[in-house]
C-alpha cells in the first residue's frame, strides 16, 4: 500500500527535492548586504514588492480587543508591499494572512529608509546603529487607551539567533517600552526584536498588558516568535475542480491534498470556490473570471499589487472551463495574448495551465445510459452533456480553438487501475475508444482525450479536424506538453508523485520522474525535460568561468542563466568550436533575456544541436565589487532520464541509495552513476552507485544502480543530487543530473502496539459524537509528538481521517487520542468494525515534523452501527457575503453569498440578520431577523436575497449564520456593510463598505478609468472608478467605498444614467481653502482658482494666488509654491496669470504626504488673462470663462505671447 509522505502541519515541514539546481532554497532568496561603511536601518529591514516572512512560536492571547496578530496552526505570515519609493526610502504596507478589511489594525503602513524605519508612528530603527543608541516616539496606539509614548534602544549587537529558517549571526536586539494612559484605561508594552542584516526581523518577543480602573483584572497578549521563512512573492496557482461528486464535495475538500502540498512547496494557492462543477461550461468560465477578479480586489484592498502572473491547475471538466476562460478573457484587442484585464486598470497574465485527466475530446462514459443516471457523480445533466464527445469535438473545440500564444498548456493523462470498484467496468468499457485504438484510461477519461488526440489517435482524420486543440499541443513556441501518470481518475488530484510533477511544471523546472523506474510518471513528450548539467557560483569583475555539458540526441537544448544585478557576458561554444553570442544570425539559435531590479535571466535555445561537449562561458563585465551570484542549467528534450529510486521514509542506520537511467521503458546499463548526499548538518558525502550485484543493487547488469549509505544516524531530511554519464541506445555519450530527498526517522518515540477505542457521547442529545481511538506510544525522549491515521471499512476504503498532537510529553508510555467524526461515518452508511490504517507517528519537537514510526493496518475497532452516530459539527461559515445591487428608488438591497458546506451536504436553513450599527457575535441576538431567507443550496452555489431598507439615508450591517438539521449553528459570516444618503456620509464610510448616491457628473474620464461626480447642491464630490461618464448627466452610482490612498473613491462602480441635467457651476477657491485639512473640504468638487504660474513640468504647472502654499515637492531643484494643476502646459510660461477650472483632487508626495491638486478636464478650462510681461488678453472671453461658459482661450491667446 502507498504510504502518505507528508501531512499538513506547517510550511517548515516541507523539504525541497534538490539542493544544487533549480531549487527553492529559502535563505538564498534573502538579499545579501554588500553596502560599504556602517549598516543603516534599511539594511536591517529589507523589503521588496510582495516580500513575505513567516513566523511561528509560542504565545497566548486573552483579550477581547481584535489584534492584527492571531495564533494559528501555521503561525504568523506577514506580507510587505512596496507601493512607492524615492531613492532609498520606501512606503511599505504590511499585514497578516488573517487580514480582515473590517479590522483597520490588521494593516500597518510605514516608511523605510536609511535613516529610520517607522510604522504607524512607531520608530522601529533609527540611525546610527550603535550599541546604546536610544530614541523616543509616539504611536497612533490602541483606540482603547489612546496614543502610546515609547522609547526604543539598541540593547545588544553581534548576537546570533537560531530559527527554523536558519542561524543568523551579527544580529542586533532592540528593546521597546511603551505606555498609554487615558481616562482610567492603561496600556503597557515590553518588546524585543532581533534584526539580522539583509534579512529583517528574525525573532519577536513581546508582552502587552491592558487594564481598566473600572474593571477587575488585566488583559494580556504575549508571544515569542521565530522566523520560519521569508522570500519574494509566492507564485499564484488557481485550482479548478471537475464534476466528480459535484453536489456533495466543496472545492476545499476536493483539493485538500493539492492545496497543502503546493502551499508547502512555496505557492500561494487560490481554490476557486465559486465553481461547483455543476454549471454549463460557459457559465463556469465566467465564474472563474469573477473569482480571479475578486482575489485581485482583495489584494488591492490590502494595498498589495496584482500578481504578475497566475497559473491554473484544473481537473477533468475543470480543464474545459479553463480553456473557455483563457479563450474568452485572455485575448483582448490591443493587449498581449494571455493578459487578463482586471477592474481598476490592473492586469495579470496566465503563465501556464496544467490539466489533470482533462476531457479535451470528451468522455464516452458521459454519453452512456448508465452515466445519465449518475446525478450524484456528474452534478447536473447540463454539465455532464458538456463532456460528451459529440459536444466537445463538434462544438466546444470549434468555438474554443485555444490558439492563445504565450499560454502553455501541460496535459496529464492517467492510466491507473482504479481503487474504486465502481470504475472497473467503465475502465474496460473505455479501452479501444476512440475506434481503432488500444487506448489506456483512468476509468473515466482516456489518455487520447486527456492529450487532445495527439499522436495516440491513428483514427479517421476527420475526427482530428474536429479538434483544432491538438494542432498546437506539440508546438514548442506555445509550450504544450504531455505526460501520463499511473493514477486513477480520483487519486490524480492527490497522489504525491503527480503533485510533484505539477509542482515541477509550475516552477518551469526540468520534469524528472520521482518514482521507481516503471512506476508513476512517464513523460510521453517531454520538452526541455531532462537536466544535462547545472552549476552555480559567484563571479567577479574581469573574471570568466566555464561550464561544460554533454549534449546527446535531441531536437533542441536549452542553456538557461540566472544572475544577480550587474553586467555579464554570456557565450556558447559548440563541439565544432563555433562561438555563439546574443548577436548570432544562425536561425537555429534563439536567444532571449529579461531583467528587473532583482536580477536577470538569459537563455539560449539551440535547434538540432551538434552531439558532444558544449561549453558556456560567463564573464564579469560590470559587476559589483562583492561579485554577482549566478546559476546555469543545461536541459534538453529527451526520453532518456535519470530516475532516483531511494525510498523516502527511512530508519536510522544503513540506507540503500538507488537510481536508474531509463530511455522509454528500457534501462541503460554500463553508466557511471553517483550521488552527493547532503546531511542535515549540511556536510556532503559522495557515494558511487554500482550495478554489479554486490551493492544492494539486485542483479548485476539490470540497469539499477545502488549502494549502501552508512552515515545516517542523525534524524532529519537528507538531500541527494544524482549524476549519470554513459552511452545511450544510439551509441552517443550522455550526461544527466536529478535530485531527491529522504527522511531519517528520529529515535525519540515508537508505536507501542496498544490500541483502544470507544464511542464518545458528550450530549445532549444522546448519540455517539465521535469514535475515539487511543494510540499507545513509548516516549524515549521528552518532546512534542503527533499521530495521524485513517478509519476504513473492511475493504480498505477510507471513511474518515483524524490527527492529534500532544506537547511536552515526558519519557515513558503514553497515548494520543484520535477523534473520528461520527457525523462523517454516519453519512458513509457503513457499520463497524472499522480498520485503523496508515497510522503515522510524528516528532514535532525540533521545528520540523519528522515521521518517527508507522503501521499500515495495526488495529480493528469494535462493532458500531452508523445509525447510532450523532452530528454536532456545525456548517461552515459563509465567507463571501457581499452587496451586489442597490436600488435607491425602491430601497431594494440584494445580498449575495456562496452556499456553505455542512460536511459536504447543504445546510438546513439560514439565519440572516441586520443592524443599523456594527454587527458581531455580541449583538447578534438583538439584531433584526430578515424574513424569508432562501433554502440553502448545494455547497458552492451562489445565492441571493433582496431586502427592502426603510431609510434611504441610513447605514446597515448584514450577516448570516447557517444551521444543519441537528441545530448546529455556524460561526458568523463576514459582515457586509451598506451606507446610503448624503455624499459626505458615503465618503466617510468604512473602507470596503458598499454605498449608493445620486449626483451630477463633473468630469468624465479626467484620468484613464476615472470620473468625478458631485452632489446637485455642490456640497460634496467624489472620485468614481468608471470610464468616460457623460458630463452634466445625473447618475446613480453604487459601489465599494475605498479610503486608501490620497482621497476617498468609489471602486467597482455601477452607473445608471438618469439623463442630462443642469451643469454644475464651479466654486471659486483660494489656495488657503484648497490646503488639505483646512476650511471647506473641497476634494471632489468642481472648482475655479486664479493666480500666477510659478513652475512648469511635463504634465503639470503650479499656480499661486498669494497663499504661498508649499506641498514639499520640487520641480527640478526649485521648491514648488502654490497648487499643482495637472494639465498640458503647452502655451504657458512662468509668471503668466491664469484662471483654472478643474476637479479638486489630491495626490501622495514622495514623502507620503497628502497634497492638493486640480485636474484640468480640457484645454478650455485654462484662461490666460495676463502674460508674464504684463500684456492683457481680451477681457470679453475671460468674462465668459469666469461666468462658466465653455470657450477655448489658451490657443487663441498664443499670438499675444511676447517674443522672448
Amino acid at each position: 500500500m502507498n504510504q502518505p509522505k507528508s501531512r499538513k502541519l506547517s510550511a517548515s515541514t516541507h523539504a525541497t527535492r534538490a539542493f544544487v539546481v533549480m531549487v527553492f532554497i529559502l535563505l538564498s532568496l534573502i538579499p545579501r548586504v554588500t553596502r560599504a561603511g556602517p549598516l543603516t536601518p534599511l539594511d536591517y529591514f529589507p523589503v521588496a514588492v510582495g516580500w513575505w516572512a513567516e513566523y511561528t512560536g509560542t504565545g497566548y492571547r486573552s483579550s477581547p480587543i481584535p489584534h492584527w496578530f492571531q495564533e494559528r496552526e501555521r503561525g504568523l505570515i506577514l506580507a510587505a508591499s512596496a507601493t512607492s519609493h524615492c531613492g532609498e526610502r520606501m512606503r511599505v504596507t504590511m499585514q497578516s494572512d488573517e487580514w480582515d478589511p473590517d479590522l483597520g489594525s490588521s494593516v500597518y503602513t510605514g516608511d523605510v529608509g536609511t535613516d529610520a524605519v517607522t510604522f504607524s508612528g512607531k520608530v522601529l530603527l533609527k540611525a546610527p546603529i550603535v550599541l546604546g543608541a536610544t530614541w523616543s516616539y509616539q504611536t497612533t496606539g490602541y483606540h482603547w487607551a489612546g496614543p502610546e509614548t515609547g522609547v526604543g534602544s539598541i540593547a545588544a549587537v553581534g548576537e546570533t539567533v537560531a530559527t527554523p529558517a536558519g542561524t543568523f549571526p551579527d544580529c542586533i536586539r532592540v528593546d521597546y517600552q511603551e505606555v498609554a494612559d487615558q481616562g482610567g484605561r492603561h496600556f503597557r508594552a515590553t518588546e524585543s526584536y532581533w534584526y539580522a542584516p539583509g534579512v529583517g526581523i528574525v525573532r519577536w518577543m513581546f508582552e502587552h498588558v491592558m487594564w481598566d480602573d473600572a474593571q477587575p483584572g488585566a488583559w494580556t497578549h504575549s508571544a515569542d516568535l521565530l522566523l520560519t521563512g521569508c522570500g519574494p512573492p509566492r507564485p499564484v496557482v488557481v485550482l479548478v475542480r471537475g464534476l466528480q461528486f459535484a453536489g456533495s464535495t466543496d472545492a476545499d475538500a476536493y483539493w485538500a491534498a493539492a492545496k497543502c502540498y503546493l502551499e508547502e512547496a512555496g505557492f500561494e494557492v487560490w481554490v476557486c470556490d465559486l465553481i461547483t462543477g455543476m454549471e454549463e461550461v460557459g457559465d463556469a468560465a465566467g465564474r472563474l473570471h469573477t473569482f480571479v477578479q475578486g482575489k485581485i480586489s482583495e489584494r488591492r484592498q490590502r494595498e498589495l499589487p496584482a500578481p504578475e502572473s497566475i497559473s491554473i491547475v484544473a481537473h477533468c471538466y475543470g480543464g474545459l472551463i479553463t480553456r473557455k476562460f483563457v479563450h474568452q478573457y485572455c485575448k483582448q484587442p490591443g493587449h498581449l495574448p494571455g493578459e487578463l484585464l482586471l477592474p481598476g486598470g490592473d492586469k495579470t497574465r496566465i503563465d501556464k495551465v496544467v490539466m489533470l485527466s482533462g476531457v479535451n475530446c470528451g468522455s464516452r462514459l458521459a454519453d452512456s445510459d448508465v452515466a445519465k443516471g449518475l446525478s450524484w457523480f456528474f452534478g447536473s445533466d447540463e454539465a455532464r452533456s458538456c463532456t460528451e464527445p459529440d459536444f466537445v469535438q463538434n462544438n466546444f473545440n470549434h468555438a474554443c480553438p485555444d490558439a492563445v500564444p504565450l499560454v502553455p498548456y501541460h496535459l496529464v493523462g492517467a492510466t491507473g487501475w482504479s481503487r474504486n470498484p465502481l470504475l472497473w467496468i467503465p475502465s474496460r468499457y473505455l479501452v479501444g475508444y476512440p475506434p481503432g485504438t488500444s487506448n489506456d484510461n483512468d476509468g473515466v477519461v482516456t489518455t487520447c482525450s486527456a492529450h487532445g488526440y495527439r499522436w495516440l489517435c491513428p483514427c479517421d482524420p476527420e475526427e482530428l479536424d474536429n479538434c483544432s486543440y491538438c494542432d498546437w499541443v506539440s508546438d514548442r513556441e506555445v509550450g504544450g506538453e504531455m505526460y501520463t501518470t499511473a493514477d486513477d481518475h480520483f487519486s490524480i488530484c492527490s497522489n504525491r508523485d503527480t503533485l510533484e510533477l505539477v509542482r515541477t511544471i509550475l516552477r518551469g523546472e526540468a520534469v524528472t520522474p520521482v518514482s521507481e523506474p516503471g512506476c508513476a510518471l512517464s513523460p510521453e513528450h517531454p520538452s526541455t525535460g531532462v537536466v544535462v548539467n547545472a552549476a552555480d557560483g559567484t563571479i567577479f569583475q574581469g573574471q570568466t568561468t566555464q561550464v561544460t555539458a554533454i549534449v546527446d540526441d535531441c531536437p533542441y537544448v536549452s542553456f538557461s542563466l540566472d544572475y544577480e544585478a550587474g553586467g555579464l557576458s554570456y557565450t556558447l561554444t559548440s563541439p565544432t568550436g563555433t562561438v555563439i553570442d546574443p548577436t548570432s544570425a544562425d536561425p537555429s539559435v534563439h536567444y532571449s533575456e529579461v531583467s528587473d531590479e532583482a536580477g536577470a535571466h538569459a537563455s539560449y535555445v539551440i535547434d538540432d544541436p551538434s552531439l558532444g561537449t558544449w561549453s558556456a562561458t560567463i564573464g564579469g563585465v560590470s559587476v559589483d565589487p562583492a561579485g554577482a551570484g549566478w546559476s546555469l542549467a543545461v536541459s534538453e528534450e529527451s526520453s532518456l532520464r535519470l530516475v532516483p529510486g531511494t525510498e523516502y521514509f527511512q530508519s536510522a542506520g544503513d540506507v540503500v541509495v538507488s537510481a536508474a537511467v531509463v530511455d522509454g521503458s528500457q534501462r541503460i546499463t554500463g553508466a557511471t552513476v553517483a550521488a552527493d548526499v547532503r546531511r542535515p548538518d549540511q556536510t556532503v558525502d559522495h557515494l558511487a552507485l554500482y550495478d554489479d550485484g554486490a551493492h544492494s543493487d539486485g542483479v548485476a547488469g539490470d540497469g539499477l544502480y545502488a549502494n549502501t549509505y552508512h552515515a545516517c544516524s542523525s534524524p532529519g531530511i537528507y538531500e541527494a543530487q544524482y549524476t549519470a554519464t554513459g552511452v545511450n541506445l544510439q551509441g552517443h555519450n550522455f550526461s544527466r543530473i536529478a535530485g531527491d530527498t529522504f527522511q531519517i526517522a528520529p529515535q525519540t518515540v515508537t508505536l507501542s502496539g496498544v490500541y483502544n477505542d470507544h464511542g464518545e457521547d458528550i450530549g445532549p442529545p444522546p448519540g455517539i459524537e465521535s469514535i475515539v481511538v487511543d494510540v499507545g506510544i513509548n516516549v524515549l525522549s521528552g518532546g512534542d509528538y503527533a499521530v495521524s491515521a485513517e478509519l476504513a471499512d473492511s475493504n480498505g476504503n477510507v471513511l474518515a481521517e483524524a490527527s492529534a498532537s500532544a506537547a511536552s510529553l515526558p519519557t515513558g508510555p503514553a497515548s494520543i487520542s484520535l477523534r473520528f467524526s461520527a457525523g462523517t461515518l454516519r453519512r458513509s452508511g457503513v457499520d463497524g468494525p472499522y480498520r485503523l490504517m496508515n497510522v503515522a507517528l510524528w516528532d514535532d519537537s525540533g521545528g520540523m515534523s519528522l515521521r518517527a514510526d508507522y503501521a499500515e493496518s495495526p488495529y480493528t475497532t469494535g462493532a458500531y452501527q452508523f445509525s447510532e452516530f450523532s452530528d454536532r459539527t456545525p456548517p461552515e461559515a459563509v465567507r463571501d457575503l457581499s452587496i451586489s445591487d442597490v436600488d435607491l428608488a425602491s430601497g431594494g438591497v440584494t445580498l449575495r453569498w456562496t452556499a456553505p458546506s455542512s460536511e459536504g451536504a447543504p445546510a438546513a436553513s439560514y439565519d440572516i440578520r441586520a443592524t443599523f450599527g456594527g454587527l458581531n457575535s455580541e449583538n447578534w441576538d438583538t439584531a433584526y431577523v430578515l424574513p424569508n431567507p432562501p433554502t440553502p443550496a448545494s455547497p458552492g452555489t451562489v445565492q441571493t436575497l433582496t431586502v427592502t431598507v426603510a431609510d434611504p439615508m441610513g447605514s446597515y450591517f448584514f450577516g448570516i449564520k447557517s444551521l444543519d438539521q441537528d441545530g448546529n449553528e455556524s460561526p458568523l459570516s463576514n459582515v457586509a456593510s451598506l451606507f446610503l444618503g448624503s455624499g459626505m456620509d458615503v465618503r466617510n464610510a468604512p473602507d470596503g463598505s458598499y454605498g449608493g448616491f445620486v449626483g451630477i457628473v463633473t468630469a468624465g474620464g479626467v484620468e484613464d478609468g476615472i470620473s468625478y461626480v458631485e452632489s446637485p447642491d455642490r456640497a460634496w464630490g467624489i472620485r468614481v472608478e468608471a470610464d468616460d461618464l457623460p458630463e452634466s448627466h445625473r447618475v446613480y452610482v453604487t459601489g465599494f467605498m475605498r479610503r486608501t490612498g490620497a482621497e476617498p473613491r468609489v471602486a467597482d462602480a455601477v452607473i445608471r444614467d438618469l439623463g442630462p441635467d443642469t451643469p454644475i457651476r464651479p466654486l471659486g477657491m483660494s489656495g488657503s481653502i484648497l490646503r488639505p485639512g483646512t476650511g471647506l473640504e473641497s476634494t471632489g468638487l468642481l472648482v475655479r482658482a486664479w493666480g500666477s504660474v510659478t513652475a512648469i513640468a511635463q504634465d503639470y504647472v503650479y499656480l499661486d494666488d498669494g497663499s504661498h502654499l508649499r506641498d514639499g515637492t520640487v520641480t527640478g531643484t526649485q521648491e514648488n509654491v502654490g497648487v499643482r494643476v495637472v494639465c498640458d502646459p503647452s502655451g504657458l510660461w512662468p509668471g503668466d496669470c491664469v484662471a483654472i477650472t478643474g476637479i479638486s483632487s489630491c495626490f501622495l508626495t514622495d514623502s507620503e504626504q497628502i497634497a492638493r491638486r486640480i485636474l484640468v478636464r480640457e484645454p478650455g478650462d485654462i484662461a490666460v488673462y495676463r502674460r508674464a510681461q504684463g500684456e492683457f488678453t481680451s477681457i470679453g472671453p475671460l468674462k465668459q470663462f469666469l461666468l462658466g461658459r465653455s470657450v477655448t482661450l489658451q490657443g487663441a491667446m498664443s499670438p499675444l505671447r511676447p517674443t522672448r
